[in-house]
C-alpha cells in the first residue's frame, strides 16, 4: 500500500484501511477498559499519531493541567468521573482556542447517548466498535477545521455514523483480520486475544457475583464494559446479548436477568473456542 505524502491534505479514501496520517496529533485516550485502551492506542500509533492514556475523568483533568492535546477520545461510562461530566469540566475551564477536540466513544446501547454527548460539549461521536476509516475521517475533519482549512461546524450538529452488526453472527472475521494486521507478529496476536479472554472472564464472573448480590448498577456497568470489549474484538453475539441485558436493567425487568447472564456465559464459551481456532489457523 502506498503511503500518503506528508504534504497530502485530502481526506482518507473509502477503500483504505490503515495508512499514515498527514499530520501527527497528540491524542488523549480516556478509557477504563484496559483491553480497549490497548487496541485504540495501537491503532493510533499505526496511524502516525501520539496517544496518551487516562482511565477516568479525574485522570483526564489532571493531565490537562500540565499537558496540551489536540484531541481527546473519551469513553462515556468511566468510573469516578464519566465522560459527560469530564467534558463539562473541560468546557468550563479551558479556553476554546486551546481546548482539545473531544470525540465521544460509546457502545451506543441506549437511545439518546449521542445527544447527551453533544449537549455536554463534545464535538463529535464514534460508536463502538471503532471503525478505523471513521476515526481517520473525524481526525482529519476536525484537525483541518482547527487549522482553519474547513468551514466551522459549531452551529450545526456533528455528523453521526452508526454501525450495526447482525447479532446472529458469532464472531466478525473481518474485525479479527483487522486486528491481525495491526500486530507485528503472531505472538503479539496471541497475547492480545489472551488479554481479551482474561478480561471477558473477569467481567463474566463479576456480572454473576453482582447478580447474586442484587447489585443492579454494578451489573449495568459490567455488562457495558463487556459489550464494549466484545464489539472491538469482533465477538458480536456476546455484545448483542450484553446490549439486551443492559436494556433489561434500564427497564428494571429483573425476572429475566439470570437467563440473560446464562446466555452470555454460554456465548462467551463458544466465542472463545471459535476465536482460538481462528488464531491457531493463522500460525
Amino acid at each position: 500500500m502506498k503511503q500518503r505524502s506528508p504534504f497530502h491534505t485530502s481526506p482518507p479514501n473509502e477503500g483504505e484501511c490503515i495508512h499514515l496520517a498527514a499530520q501527527a496529533y497528540r491524542i488523549l485516550v480516556a478509557e477504563d477498559n484496559v483491553v480497549n485502551l490497548k487496541l485504540i492506542n495501537r491503532i493510533l500509533v499505526k496511524l502516525n499519531h501520539i496517544p496518551e492514556s487516562a482511565h477516568n475523568g479525574y485522570e483526564v483533568l489532571q493531565l490537562l493541567q500540565h499537558k496540551r492535546f489536540d484531541f481527546i477520545l473519551m469513553d462515556i461510562q468511566m468510573p469516578r468521573m464519566d465522560g459527560l461530566e469530564t467534558a463539562r469540566h473541560i468546557i468550563a475551564t479551558i479556553e476554546p482556542s486551546i481546548r482539545p477536540i473531544m470525540i465521544a466513544m460509546t457502545a451506543n446501547a441506549m437511545k439518546g447517548d449521542k445527544e447527551q454527548c453533544l449537549e455536554a460539549g463534545m464535538n463529535d461521536y464514534l460508536s463502538k466498535p471503532i471503525i478505523i476509516k471513521e476515526l481517520e475521517k473525524k481526525l482529519f475533519h476536525w484537525g483541518e477545521q482547527r487549522r482553519g482549512k474547513l468551514e466551522p461546524t459549531e452551529n450545526r450538529p456533528a455528523q453521526i455514523h452508526q454501525h450495526h452488526e447482525p447479532s446472529h453472527i458469532m464472531v466478525s472475521l473481518e474485525r479479527m483480520e483487522l486486528l491481525r494486521k495491526l500486530q507485528p507478529n503472531h505472538n503479539s496476536l496471541v497475547d492480545l486475544f489472551h488479554l481479551f479472554f482474561a478480561q471477558c472472564k473477569q467481567l463474566e464472573d463479576r456480572l454473576r457475583h453482582q447478580f447474586n448480590e442484587a447489585n443492579f448498577q454494578g451489573m449495568l456497568e459490567s455488562s457495558h464494559s463487556l459489550r464494549g470489549a466484545c464489539l472491538n474484538y469482533g465477538a458480536l453475539h456476546v455484545a448483542a446479548l450484553c446490549g439486551d441485558l443492559e436494556k433489561r436493567l434500564h427497564n428494571k425487568e429483573w425476572d429475566d436477568l439470570s437467563e440473560g447472564i446464562r446466555l452470555i456465559e454460554t456465548s462467551l464459551e463458544l466465542t472463545t473456542y471459535r476465536i482460538t481456532e481462528w488464531i491457531q489457523a493463522q500460525a
